[in-house]
């Protein structure tokens, strides 16, 4: 076990930049497993001196706790995070067919051996592991993977590789297992939309876009509204359990229910004034732009507005609920225009087109 001194974290917060205090724990390489503990009276001290978040780093992964996690504990107390790899033997035979030979790292936390299951709502923790690309893995098609109680597989969409650093990195909701590893999927009919390629296959890896059959994935047909709200939610992970909707034509046991039933209770969506919200509708541009908005504001996501506005000149077609939506997103990269400087906010939006705006919000979300 590494204790973390009084010393350490003076140290730790002398060198500190943006709110974070690092903390490297040396010498793990032939380890198995890590603990790291953290007198809690030292993360006070640390919030104390503006510090945001402990950053602890070792040979097996990167971890950043908010200090707001441990608000209204004992003094008295210890933090303890572990970091283990799993002998993948031990896994069950189905888990162990998709990982392969891939790590599978344990992550626990706990203070004064009370473990912490859930990080609470709107609270997560960025997380980075190690990852070595293997050839011809496509690195926007590595994901992370949850291993449930129940023994089974989930990804975590908003994992991504860092080809600076060579860890995948995400937030997680909870502590638990988690491997990273590559999901191929590929698509016939992609090259055409190379703009769009690398987005509709890291969708695809997430299981947040499907093709049309296996090999396809028809990149110029139009997107429904609930097709769009589908993937929107599922993207950037804002399904609520137990979402209902009042929309006349959205039923309950429909495939689009929660997602939409969801965007309404977070006011991502309201509708239409007849008091349906024309589900087989085809989506324009820019409704596609202002349920994006909406959602990343739900999802808490920062933009960089640093870019200068692209000037449509159709800018005076843009509806008013929509110009605010297409011009922050596109001072951040995430939406462009069709050519010719505009951005046909009444024109049909593609699933290329929708595919490329989820992919830039999945990667604005670490």
């Amino acid at each position: 076990m590494v204790i973390v001194t009084a010393d350490d974290v003076k140290k730790a917060l002398s060198e500190a930049q943006a709110g974070t205090l690092k903390l490297q724990v040396q010498d793990v390489q032939n380890m198995k497993q890590v603990t790291v503990s953290i007198p809690v009276d030292q993360v006070e001290a640390a919030k104390e001196a503006g510090i945001k978040r402990i950053e602890i780093s070792s040979g097996f992964a990167s971890v950043q706790l908010p200090v707001s996690l441990f608000e209204g504990t004992a003094s008295h107390a210890n933090v303890e995070l572990t970091i283990a790899k799993v002998d993948n033997s031990t896994l069950p035979q189905e888990v162990r067919g998709v990982v392969g030979s891939n790590t599978v790292y344990d992550f626990n936390l706990s203070v004064n051996g009370l473990k912490i299951n859930d990080f609470g709502q709107g609270q997560t923790v960025k997380v980075a592991v190690p990852y070595t690309l293997k050839s011809g893995e496509n690195p926007g098609q590595v994901v992370i993977y949850y291993l449930t109680e129940d023994g089974k597989l989930e990804v975590i969409k908003n994992g991504r590789y860092n080809k600076d650093t060579g860890m995948v990195e995400f937030n997680a909701k909870h502590f638990s297992k988690y491997a990273a590893i590559a999901n191929p999927v590929h698509f016939n009919d992609v090259k055409a939309v190379a703009w769009a390629s690398e987005s509709i296959e890291g969708l695809a890896a997430r299981g947040v876009v499907n093709g049309v059959t296996k090999d396809t994935f028809a990149p110029g047909n139009s997107v429904t509204r609930a097709e769009f709200i589908q993937m929107l939610m599922l993207t950037l992970d804002l399904n609520q359990v137990n979402a209902t909707s009042t929309f006349s034509d959205v039923k309950q046991g429909a495939w689009y229910y929660n997602s939409i039933a969801s965007a309404q209770q977070l006011g991502i969506v309201s509708g239409l004034t007849d008091g349906t919200f024309c589900i087989n509708n085809k989506i324009t541009r820019q409704e596609m732009a202002a349920m994006a908005y909406q959602a990343i504001r739900k999802a808490g996501i920062m933009l960089d507005e640093g870019n200068p506005a692209s000037g449509f000149q159709d800018a005076q077609d843009i509806a008013s609920y929509a110009q605010e939506a297409v011009t922050v997103m596109n001072q951040a990269g995430i939406i462009k225009g069709v050519g010719n400087d505009k951005f046909d906010p009444k024109g049909t939006a593609t699933r290329a087109q929708a595919a490329v705006i989820l992919y830039q919000l999945l990667m604005k979300s670490l």
